[in-house]
């Protein structure tokens, strides 16, 4: 009966959990980070590609589909303001 050394994995186990848990928190972490900047690079691509795509359409059929899109879509009054000024929405 050697209840010091029982107590001492136990112990050292649960040391363990407790980095492992530490460990996996940081990973999850860093993954909703990328997963975030991943975001925002495809938001940049995708809004670069559909503007040029705008600008180089023949008759504005581009420009209008995509302002279409975005009053369907965009519900912020402040983004609204922003695409309005912009000529991206009508007045």
């Amino acid at each position: 009966m050697n209840n010091g050394n029982g107590g001492g994995k136990l112990n050292a186990l649960i040391d363990r959990q407790k980095d492992i848990q530490a460990a996996l928190k940081e990973i999850q972490k860093r993954r909703r980070a990328q997963e975030r900047s991943d975001r925002i690079r495809l938001e940049a691509e995708i809004g670069a590609a559909l503007l040029a795509d705008a600008e180089a359409s023949d008759g504005g059929a581009g420009r209008a589909y995509i302002s279409e899109v975005l009053d369907r879509v965009v519900t912020n009054d402040g983004a609204r303001a922003f695409l309005r000024a912009k000529g991206w929405l009508p007045s």
